[in-house]
């Protein structure tokens, strides 16, 4: 059994241990405006959303692909921050990577939360049609925890170049300025097994939720409190 903390260990500074009924009880928080969405926008109308991990890894034509660079950069911190997260939960690879300090397994780290979300909102959405929407998994789990931990905890800017965001203050995330632009820094060694772990976690965990979603598309579960049971024993509650 795969344990609840290391599930969502990619995710351990942002909902400091939260357990899944406050996640679901996230569902009722209301959407914040992402602060780069107004100059995404032009770019999404350009680009076709992926939503599957094949179509995030596809390599995107050259013309588009020096588009997708120069839109999704970040002339602040709170931006990098934004769209590195917003661009996992869009599976949107590019926006994330342009936001992030390029490092051994970030890659990987990025595909596997966007599995993991796809997987999520897969499960979400089978349980609302086979169950009705009423008590349902909530949808975008990860991305409404996320946002609320933007919310919660402001950036502080250290200097002209370096920014940091403190949820956990003994271990927060760095953000710094390279070549002109802001981006999420976990170059420093100190990232290794949180990258290598979570890498791991999510691939594993996305793997196990759509297998469970392919057993209740079969009619395995015959109640939805079958299904919950069966989900939360999955994440180790």
């Amino acid at each position: 059994m795969i344990k609840f903390h290391r599930i969502f260990l990619v995710l351990v500074c942002i909902v400091s241990g939260a357990k899944f009924d406050d996640l679901a009880r996230a569902q009722t928080l209301a959407k914040q405006k992402d602060p780069s969405q107004s100059q995404d926008q032009e770019t999404e109308k350009k680009q076709t959303d992926t939503g599957s991990k094949k179509q995030s890894d596809a390599p995107a034509k050259k013309q588009g692909d020096k588009e997708s660079k120069e839109s999704f950069r970040s002339d602040n911190p709170k931006d990098a921050l934004h769209r590195f997260f917003n661009g996992m939960f869009e599976a949107k690879y590019r926006k994330s990577i342009e936001n992030t300090v390029l490092r051994p397994g970030i890659e990987g780290y990025v595909r596997a939360t966007i599995a993991v979300n796809q997987a999520m909102n897969r499960l979400s959405a089978i349980d609302t049609k086979r169950y009705g929407g009423e008590k349902a998994i909530p949808p975008d789990l990860l991305s409404r925890a996320t946002q609320m931990a933007l919310e919660k905890v402001e950036i502080e800017q250290i200097d002209e170049n370096t920014a940091r965001w403190p949820l956990k203050p003994d271990n927060p995330m760095i953000l710094v300025k390279q070549d002109g632009y802001w981006k999420v820094d976990f170059s420093d060694k100190k990232f290794d097994l949180f990258i290598e772990l979570s890498t791991e976690s999510f691939s594993a965990i996305a793997a196990s939720l759509n297998s469970l979603s392919d057993r209740t598309e079969a009619g395995e579960f015959k109640t939805r409190e079958a299904l919950r049971l069966e989900f939360k024993k999955r994440l180790g509650q």
